[in-house]
């Protein structure tokens, strides 16, 4: 066999290795979506519950969040009998018939949200919709409510860290509408991310029924998510290679709409080229998307732009109303920049204590950048909200 092939087929194995049970789970944090495509409607022959069990063991992921769960027993067994100890939550509510509770008639055929998690891996799990209370944000997303996940994550040294993972299920299909409703829900979405959750860990994930680079909409070439996505400083889009590279997470469809958006506090975690689409089934009896993978290494020394001990400072409010406090541990020396949106700096000083404080009085309500960097070198940076 020719020695290029030899070595294609070598990377492509791989690549797609999954990890063995045998395997500790310290080292990274395996997390997948999945669109497991109206999951659970076969209950009497139970394929597709089998098939989609196979290919997770294969995968051996540590977190699987789930779009379009529609029998719940169905994903209890599966969550149940996946190789290793897992638990799972699911969404009270679905879309596509305002379902908001499970006593509803419709909520049993409702498209709704799991969660899958290794316990060794994932503790302390809250979950509840997100902008629940929003009319606009019902409309936009077609009653699918973005799913919240509140976790603790342990790390590759044994420390656990907060996490929120928010999954989505965008309204689906190019015609013009559906595409406001995406360009509408993004919005509302990133907004609310800014200000209610501005220096948490976020990993954005699921079914964005748009690709990155571009649009699926049929009367623009601009993706429905730019507004979240031109904002680098605060966003990466892990999977957006895929989408230069024309290649597909759904079967039979070259645009890629199944991603993974990560917030700066993640972007450092993230291992670089670990994004894989699983392509190893048919459609028949598991799903018609594919599921997509990231890889992240949680260590408590990383941080937003280099090193810099997260423990060893804290900013306070934020949101921050006159003035906002920025508290070290022991005294340092350096300087800081607070940028607004489009990058303008609009405080600027150094320091050297245990700290200093910011006048915001003055600065229109919105989000704000505060970069620091000592005269060691250490850089920090940090989204601050000004709200009056």
């Amino acid at each position: 066999m020719p020695h290029t092939i030899t070595l294609f087929l070598s990377i492509f194995l791989l690549a797609f290795t999954p990890k063995s049970e045998a395997q500790t789970y310290n080292d990274t944090l395996d997390v997948v979506t999945w669109n497991l495509h109206e999951f659970g409607g076969d209950t009497s022959q139970h394929h597709q519950a089998t098939n989609i069990k196979n290919v997770m063991n294969q995968i051996g992921a540590d977190i699987y969040a789930c779009e379009e769960v529609v029998n719940v027993d169905s994903f209890k067994w599966l969550a149940n009998n996946l190789n290793g100890n897992f638990g799972y939550y699911y969404s009270y509510y679905g879309g596509g018939y305002n379902v908001n509770d499970t006593n509803n008639a419709a909520y049993p055929a409702s498209l709704k949200y799991g969660f899958i998690y290794r316990k060794s891996m994932v503790a302390n799990v809250q979950v509840r919709p997100l902008m629940k209370t929003s009319a606009t944000a019902s409309n936009s997303f077609y009653g699918r409510f973005p799913f919240l996940v509140h976790c603790d994550v342990k790390g590759a040294d044994n420390n656990w860290s907060a996490f929120h993972f928010v999954i989505i299920h965008a309204a689906c299909c190019p015609d013009a509408g559906a595409c406001t409703r995406r360009i509408n829900g993004c919005h509302e979405l990133k907004d609310t991310l800014d200000t209610y959750y501005p220096s948490d860990r976020i990993i954005l994930l699921g079914d964005f029924n748009d690709d990155f680079d571009t649009t699926i909409c049929t009367n623009s070439t601009i993706s429905n998510y730019s507004y979240m996505l031109s904002d680098s400083i605060n966003y990466k889009a892990v999977t957006l290679p895929y989408s230069r590279l024309n290649i597909g997470s759904v079967i039979g469809y070259n645009n890629m709409i199944d991603h993974m958006i990560v917030s700066n506090e993640v972007v450092p975690y993230f291992v670089s080229n670990s994004v894989q689409i699983y392509k190893s089934y048919s459609w028949a009896n598991t799903s018609d998307h594919h599921p997509v993978k990231a890889q992240f290494v949680i260590t408590n020394s990383a941080t937003s732009i280099v090193p810099f001990g997260l423990d060893r400072v804290s900013i306070f409010p934020n949101p921050t109303p006159t003035f906002f406090t920025v508290k070290f541990t022991k005294p340092l020396s350096g300087s800081y920049k607070l940028l607004n949106a489009i990058g303008n700096c609009v405080a600027s000083s150094s320091f050297l204590n245990d700290g200093f404080q910011v006048s915001s009085a003055g600065l229109a309500n919105g989000v704000y950048v505060m970069k620091i960097r000592t005269n060691d070198g250490e850089r920090l940076t940090k989204r601050i909200v000004v709200r009056h």
